[in-house]
């Protein structure tokens, strides 16, 4: 996954954080040492040596039929002068034919680097488990098929249950009549610009590894009053 040129879609919006990747996995199998990998370093390194697949993108209030698969960044929030909301999807892929059968998770932890705000108020940024299969394309505001925007998970076939993945339910099951998990996967406080944030996904990473979970990945979402 490279780093890809901030359009200025991304500077108006309350909150730009650019994917850098950081992704460090430790799990055990019964009867052998524990084993902990990173995948990034937290220095600027664009998360390339993940063995398995990152696909990210942004959808958008302002552009309910575009597709933000191609941008490289990771914006939540909403924007400062039009307030249009924005959330962003991330979501790695082949996980368990990368990691030895039957082992346990035992730490995944998720790292983001905040490049940019609009707004010098802290706010908590959680994520959430997607239950549809979004499609990411690879546009930077442009239309295409089977990729996900604001209005569709996989444009043209499939709308969101609501707009911008915002039906959330954690008493049904995947690609049914929720778009998301009601309950956070995790919470993290953006606290200003030009630092490393975590999120704690182990027991997700543990149910996409065992198959529990479809590898829909997470919903990065910041929901604020209208005018914050």
């Amino acid at each position: 996954m490279q780093i890809r040129k901030v359009s200025p879609l991304k500077r108006a919006l309350l909150y730009t954080v650019v994917l850098s990747l950081s992704f460090i996995f430790a799990w055990q199998v019964t009867g052998h040492a524990a084993t902990t990998v990173t995948f990034g370093d937290n220095t600027g390194d664009d998360g390339d040596d993940f063995p398995g697949t990152i696909e990210d993108a942004l959808i958008w209030e302002g552009g309910v039929f575009l597709n933000y698969g191609g941008t490289g960044t990771i914006p939540v929030g909403e924007g400062a002068n039009l307030g249009e909301a924005s959330r962003s999807l991330i979501r790695f892929k082949n996980i368990a034919s990368h990691l030895p059968d039957g082992a346990v998770i035992t730490s995944a932890t998720m790292y983001l680097f905040c490049s940019s705000e609009d707004s010098t108020t802290d706010h908590s940024v959680s994520a959430y488990g997607v239950l549809q299969d979004w499609g990411e394309g690879n546009l930077s505001g442009g239309f295409g098929f089977d990729i996900c925007s604001w209005n569709y998970f996989q444009y043209y076939n499939f709308l969101w249950k609501a707009a911008g993945c915002d039906v959330a339910s954690d008493g049904t099951g995947e690609d049914s009549t929720a778009d998301r998990r009601a309950t956070a996967e995790a919470g993290t406080l953006i606290t200003g610009t030009g630092g490393w944030f975590t999120w704690d996904l182990t027991a997700a990473v543990q149910n996409w590894y065992s198959y529990q979970w479809s590898e829909y990945g997470v919903q990065k979402g910041l929901r604020l009053p209208r005018g914050h």
